[in-house]
């Protein structure tokens, strides 16, 4: 939909509100689906979710045209849709330049995914976090996530999709040293506000140049690629992340800190690939 409600002069500037306001919803949800949770069970947050989740969707369903031409469902469409997958991949060689940004994508979101998912493990392991004090810093890193997408939308239609991308790569790049270089609490606070800012950042513009670098005809089938390559790396980071600790059991702290230096080198694996993307100058619509 990002081609839909924005142009090339605020395509930037769109992705970074959608990011900064998704996180903000993020915030908005838990704590709207948390009461209904404590009340009636956990069980109960299931059926609470899917109703704010089809209440905040409706105005985008009702108000936001679809340049789509094609009816949503039809006799043997989703035979058709998965027939098509194949031609997609196929398809990968004659645009280069995509295929080295998906693996580069698929480098640096493994490592970002994954901190995301053992950020609390790390800090408590090496911080010393109470439950509590995690809870705050997570809040605190989705505060700094949705400031960092809004200021990334401006950087992005100013200097370009990659150049913002690889801002946001920096400041990743600085979190995960603090975080290596951490003997305590304090920087600890710190480490989060900057992966937050980052996570946000990163996602604005990466969005951005994976629009610019697909083929306009085919936008649909190179976003489900790229969601598909995104959850590989979900899989991939974690058992990364596993291996080492297992590998390294008995070590403590050093363990997590090993672990997280790992993250590091993907994320510069995926910054090295990403300099080999040519990003194409901004197409109309």
């Amino acid at each position: 939909l990002l081609a839909n409600v924005s142009d090339e002069t605020t395509r930037g500037r769109a992705s970074g509100l959608g990011i900064g306001l998704g996180y903000g919803g993020a915030i908005l949800s838990l704590y709207s689906v948390a009461p209904i949770a404590e009340r009636y069970g956990k069980a109960a947050a299931f059926p609470a979710t899917a109703v704010i989740f089809l209440l905040f969707a409706l105005p985008c369903l009702l108000v936001v045209r679809d340049r789509g031409s094609g009816p949503l469902w039809r006799r043997g469409v989703a035979r058709e849709a998965f027939g098509r997958v194949r031609g997609t991949l196929e398809r990968l060689p004659h645009h280069p330049g995509l295929g080295r940004f998906l693996c580069a994508h698929f480098l640096y979101t493994d490592a970002v995914n994954t901190v995301i998912v053992f950020m609390a493990v790390y800090v408590t392991a090496v911080g010393g976090f109470s439950s509590r004090e995690v809870t705050r810093l997570l809040a605190l890193s989705t505060l700094f996530a949705i400031a960092g997408a809004f200021a990334q939308g401006p950087l992005i239609d100013l200097a370009g999709a990659k150049r913002a991308l690889y801002a946001a790569l920096g400041l990743w790049v600085l979190g995960l040293l603090l975080a290596l270089a951490a003997s305590g609490k304090a920087m600890l606070w710190l480490v989060g506000p900057i992966t937050g800012a980052a996570l946000g950042a990163l996602w604005a513009a990466d969005r951005v140049l994976m629009y610019r670098l697909s083929p306009p005809e085919a936008l649909g089938e190179f976003y489900g690629l790229y969601g598909m390559v995104g959850r590989f790396s979900a899989i991939t980071g974690p058992l990364v992340w596993g291996g080492v600790v297992y590998a390294l059991e008995g070590t403590g702290a050093l363990a997590y800190r090993v672990a997280i230096g790992s993250l590091l080198a993907m994320l510069l694996a995926g910054a090295g690939v990403l300099r080999r993307v040519h990003e194409p100058l901004p197409r109309g619509g």
